[in-house]
């Protein structure tokens, strides 16, 4: 007879449940974020969770946009320093070591700040994918057989390959250089109508042309890349019922 303590071994369920969230289409992945652990209790799982992560590279993209504008200041004021005639040898060699010095600890700070942000992306990007990965392939075993039919092996791999891996480098490392350019653009902006208003007020009009063209070429993009995408996976399938 069973023990009745041991529950029997064929009740244990596979994870074939929907994923259900309330959140946009644009933002689904992060509804497979789990559970923030506490600080004190596992500091290493804390910090290793992709919210915090993506926390922390948000802090350090923005920290990295800032400190861009700062060589075109330096360099500025370096400029300045040494192209009066009444310059003396003194002072050329005192700014210069000054400048030097400060664009040496802002050219360190910049090396670190994107190696930080770079990884905390590209980290909570591969461990968000691996869990929609995970979830789809799940969802596909759980389907009816007419579904195979329709969606042969060669397309779910290449949904499971290739497409996810888009997704983790958009939410990764594309995500990430788009909060730098932003604050790089934003920091810029400012310096650029306190120092000269009207040069900048010129440069600020075709921000928007600039922002129509790229927004234009990424629709043509996405127009000509998925059905390449489908002709792809589905010759994937066609080369493996050969």
């Amino acid at each position: 007879m069973q023990s009745p303590s041991k529950a029997p071994r064929a009740v244990s369920r596979l994870p074939f449940e929907a994923h259900r969230t309330r959140l946009p289409n644009s933002l689904y992945l992060f509804s497979f974020c789990p559970a923030v652990p506490s600080l004190l209790a596992s500091p290493r799982t804390f910090l290793r969770h992709p919210g915090v992560l993506y926390a922390i590279g948000f802090v350090a993209a923005i920290l990295a946009g800032v400190v861009m504008p700062g060589f075109d200041l330096l360099y500025g004021h370096w400029s300045n320093k040494i192209t009066p005639a009444s310059a003396s040898p003194q002072t050329i060699r005192s700014s210069s070591s000054y400048v030097a010095w400060i664009t040496t600890i802002l050219g360190l700070s910049q090396l670190l700040l994107s190696w930080l942000f770079l990884s905390c992306f590209s980290t909570a990007s591969h461990d968000l994918t691996q869990r929609l990965r995970h979830t789809y392939i799940a969802s596909v075993l759980a389907q009816d057989a007419s579904h195979f039919d329709l969606h042969g092996a060669g397309e779910i791999a290449n949904c499971a390959s290739k497409d996810i891996s888009v997704i983790r480098a958009g939410f990764g490392e594309k995500v990430a250089y788009l909060t730098w350019s932003f604050s790089t653009l934003f920091v810029a902006v400012i310096v650029g109508f306190i120092k000269a208003p009207r040069i900048a007020g010129v440069l600020f009009a075709l921000l928007p042309l600039t922002s129509i063209i790229f927004a234009v070429l990424g629709k043509a993009t996405e127009v000509v890349g998925a059905p390449a995408l489908r002709i792809e996976g589905q010759s994937s399938t066609f080369l493996e019922q050969i």
